[in-house]
């Protein structure tokens, strides 16, 4: 009966070493693999969106120096006032790789305010944008019939008060391709 005991001791003495050498040889290259592989590239960063172009009167097209324009892409927001040739240049983080919708808000001296949202994809992004001037005011009639300025008493008219802001649909904001040898406005912007 001992030798039976034995014989069943040795004989799962020899299996577990069996199991052991097995799992060795599966788990060690498994380790060594995990332990000593190298490490995920670090994600590209994502390249800024650049807004170019020019802000001009819808009419005449005349660009429109002094304007003051405010780009909001994401949770970042700049405002900029157009240069001497009416011209902007800002540049913002991009929130994500792909083409973000930002907002744009401009305003200027005889003009209606303007409001649009805009497709801007990282990278260089480029726009004229037309805006629409006041109508012009009415010219004040003498309020007893005589013709002005010989002693007529003029009737007050109060200038109409400000349109509401002119929301356009996006696709009057044309993003163009940036034309060869422009030069970013040189005009300092404002983070919010």
């Amino acid at each position: 009966m001992m030798a039976e005991v034995e014989s069943g001791s040795r004989s799962g003495s020899l299996f577990l070493k069996w199991l052991g050498g097995i799992l060795t040889a599966v788990l060690v290259p498994v380790l060594i693999f995990y332990l000593t592989r190298p490490a995920p590239p670090p994600p590209q960063p994502i390249a800024q969106s650049e807004f170019d172009g020019f802000i001009q009167d819808a009419n005449s097209h005349n660009l429109i120096p002094g304007a003051r324009l405010t780009l909001t892409l994401g949770p970042n927001s700049i405002v900029q006032t157009t240069d001497g040739s009416g011209k902007y240049s800002v540049v913002l983080p991009s929130p994500n790789a792909d083409a973000s919708m930002g907002m744009i808000a401009i305003t200027a001296t005889g003009y209606e305010p303007f409001t649009n949202s805009v497709e801007l994809k990282p990278g260089v992004n480029y726009s004229v944008i037309p805006i629409d001037a006041y109508p012009p005011h009415a010219t004040p009639v003498p309020a007893n019939g005589a013709a002005p300025g010989a002693g007529a008493v003029v009737a007050a008219t109060p200038p109409p008060p400000p349109p509401p802001t002119k929301v356009v649909p996006s696709n009057l904001t044309v993003m163009r391709q940036l034309p060869p040898n422009f030069i970013k406005a040189q005009t300092a912007f404002l983070r919010r």
